[in-house]
């Protein structure tokens, strides 16, 4: 599986925030800073061009270490 990736479920989503993007310096909401990657997949459907780039399966279907992870690591 390639392409674009959104949670199935909330708890999948869960486990992904707190894998991935708990750390995020660009995403600390108790001082108002918000993750524009992380807002952009709940403003927008995995199917709209607004959608992260970022969030994406690998080839044969594994997200074990997606964009958005590489992304927060840039920033600390």
């Amino acid at each position: 599986m390639t392409g674009k990736y959104r949670p199935p479920n909330g708890a999948e989503g869960d486990y992904f925030m707190e894998r991935f993007c708990e750390q995020c310096t660009k995403d600390d909401v108790e001082n108002n800073i918000l993750c524009p990657i992380i807002a952009a997949t709940y403003a927008f459907d995995v199917d709209d061009p607004h959608y992260p780039d970022e969030w994406q399966y690998y080839e044969g279907g594994l997200l074990t270490q997606p964009n958005a992870y590489r992304h927060a690591c840039q920033c600390r």
